[in-house]
């Protein structure tokens, strides 16, 4: 509703207060008064309470221009401004267009259609006193604002005034340099009114949702004088004012983009970033850890404008913020990644142009590692070590158990593969029938074995590619040996070509991921005949599993032996055993060693042996440490 009084125009709208219990049941009586009046500098919110009462008129003028006595009932109801009672028997107005340190009336008046009080209700309040600055108004891209003369500065003197954002302020100097930038504004935003005045700061870049701002008033020159606006050349002369103001902050938008992250330890890969419908528009930038960690720093640190900072100018122009409406697909190569070092992908998106409601996505990641470091042992972790971490918790082959084995920095952690179907590459150890969640799972696809199925710690039945990612990570030496399982049914269905299949695909995603440092494969000599190619094309070790003589395996050009310990009797003593392998250039580990006396006599032997597989890596690493 609109009223006009003279020459102030009032704005006022009208809502209900829900905070309590008042207006609830209803008398046969008509009740009308002013239960609250909350005057800030240019508005104010006055709570009515009315009983068998529809309607509400009032008049707001500047104090004394009428008596209150002068002005019946029906003069406010035929001058005033109408608006409709809430239900609740509470109503709220909100006044705007009023003038800061300014005595003002309120006359009210309620009526329904058969109805009406018979009294005005006057009540007198007062707007806050603009000492120096205030924030009238904000939106989510400006700041209106009041800024009056203090007393000591002679009317006419030149003003100016900067409105650098929280980040550039500090980036460029911070406290003790407001002369600077009011230097650089140059010959803009200069005031030489002679009284107080509204000004709309809009920032020397665009405000956005949230943004803190500060905003410098400095007084130039005296009354008379005058003022040259290149750079450098006046400085402030006594009076300086500096606040920090924000712009209005932003609802919660409850949707953000699906992220996903695809790099390589070169640095080569895609960040992929999809939003969805509800999603007017985003903003994303990428930041090492260090830089992100200055950021906040310029932030007074404080972390939570981060939001705004992401979509600001100065994201934009300094930091390499980009906006986007439609899926983007980063091309990680153009970003300098750099090895060892944490980065962080910031998102803030906007429901609509005005920004009116957003949300804020943050997510870390580091490209793998290139290499794992050197072990100082030789513990291969079997199934990741999940029968000493407990397997609930930790089950066989999940990514809980490498992070076990990781977490004890084995040498390796051994785990199961097979392929699928759809030539995934699933890491599981299959049940005695060969089977993965009552299913083949060369007869499955990967979606297939995971359906209704979960590992028992909740984790979903891992792919090579989860596994590998999980590996290598910056400071690890925990290799990942993966032991090609055997397929055979019978003799009539040997498996071979599954076997193959696994080692096959499994090649292609390690050179995909660029993770040949971090793989050697294990495989029971039954197939190996027909997994050895792959891994051989792809530089990968493989290992003859079993108790292959020398010669066996200088006749199929293994090199490396993995022999099982329940198999394996020595002839002549250990030494005279393990060197007849390691003489010929044969590389040589054994498997399964769990008992602490047979753990003894191979430990005397580990300087010449590539790895001892156990369940109980814990136990038995220092007795398996080179040192």
């Amino acid at each position: 509703m609109l009223a006009v009084l003279g020459m102030a125009t009032i704005f006022a709208s009208c809502e209900p207060d829900n905070g309590g219990s008042e207006g609830g049941e209803q008398s046969s009586t008509t009740e009308l008064s002013i239960a609250g009046v909350s005057p800030s500098y240019l508005s104010v919110s006055v709570n009515i309470k009315s009983v068998n009462l529809t309607n509400l008129a009032y008049i707001v003028e500047e104090n004394g221009s009428v008596s209150h006595e002068e002005y019946s009932v029906e003069d406010v109801k035929s001058k005033g401004t109408t608006v409709k009672c809430s239900a609740t028997g509470l109503t709220r107005l909100t006044i705007k267009g009023l003038t800061h340190n300014t005595k003002y009336d309120l006359y009210v008046v309620g009526y329904s259609d058969t109805e009406s009080v018979k009294t005005v209700i006057h009540k007198e309040f007062s707007t806050k006193l603009v000492e120096k600055f205030a924030v009238m108004n904000k939106t989510y891209s400006s700041i209106s604002a009041y800024f009056v003369y203090p007393e000591g500065v002679a009317s006419g003197s030149i003003i100016k005034y900067a409105t650098p954002d929280v980040v550039l302020y500090n980036y460029y100097g911070g406290e003790g340099t407001e002369d600077r930038w009011l230097n650089e504004e140059g010959g803009k935003n200069i005031l030489t009114k002679t009284s107080e005045f509204n000004i709309t700061l809009s920032g020397n870049t665009k405000i956005t949702p949230g943004q803190p701002i500060y905003v410098i008033f400095g007084e130039y020159a005296k009354s008379g004088e005058s003022y040259t606006a290149n750079f450098g050349e006046a400085n402030s002369q006594g009076f300086l004012y500096k606040e920090l103001v924000m712009s209005e902050k932003p609802g919660a938008l409850p949707y953000t983009p699906e992220v996903t992250i695809d790099v390589k330890p070169s640095g080569k890969g895609s960040i992929t970033i999809t939003p969805s419908s509800s999603i007017g528009s985003y903003y994303y930038m990428v930041v090492s850890e260090e830089k992100y960690d200055e950021l906040v720093k310029l932030m007074n640190k404080n972390a939570s404008y981060m939001q705004w900072f992401v979509s600001s100018d100065t994201a934009q122009s300094l930091f390499g913020s980009k906006k986007a409406t439609e899926a983007v697909t980063i091309d990680t190569s153009t970003l300098g990644l750099q090895q060892g070092v944490k980065y962080r992908l910031l998102i803030t998106s906007w429901n609509n142009d005005e920004g009116a409601s957003q949300s804020y996505l943050k997510r870390e990641f580091s490209l793998p590692a290139a290499a794992p470091v050197a072990a100082d042992n030789i513990v291969v972790a079997h199934r990741g070590g999940s029968k000493e971490a407990g397997r609930t918790s930790t089950p066989d082959n999940s990514l809980a158990s490498l992070r076990y084995a990781k977490s004890l920095k084995c040498y390796a952690s051994e785990t199961d593969i097979y392929w699928t179907k759809d030539n995934q590459i699933v890491v599981a150890h299959a049940d005695g029938d060969i089977k993965i969640n009552g299913k083949y799972p060369w007869e499955s696809t990967l979606e297939e074995l995971r359906k209704n199925y979960k590992l028992s710690n909740g984790e979903k039945l891992p792919t090579l590619q989860e596994y590998l990612a999980e590996a290598m990570t910056y400071g690890s030496c925990t290799k990942v040996w993966l032991d090609l399982k055997n397929c055979y049914l019978s003799s009539s269905k040997p498996g071979h070509t599954y076997v193959a299949n696994a080692c096959k695909y499994a090649c292609e995603i390690i050179k995909e991921m660029e993770a040949e440092p971090w793989v050697e494969f294990i495989c029971t000599g039954y197939s190996i005949k027909q997994a050895i190619p792959y891994a051989k094309e792809a530089g990968i070790p493989i290992g003859a599993m079993g108790n292959n003589s020398v010669s066996t395996l200088k006749n199929y050009g293994y090199t490396w032996e993995n022999l099982d310990i329940n198999q394996y009797v020595s002839s002549g003593g250990e030494a005279a055993a393990i060197n007849k392998y390691v003489n010929e250039g044969i590389a040589l580990s054994i498997y399964t060693i769990d008992d602490a006396a047979t753990m003894e006599t191979y430990a005397a032997f580990k300087s010449k042996l590539k790895g001892v597989t156990t369940n109980y890596p814990a136990k038995f690493k220092e007795q398996l440490t080179i040192k």
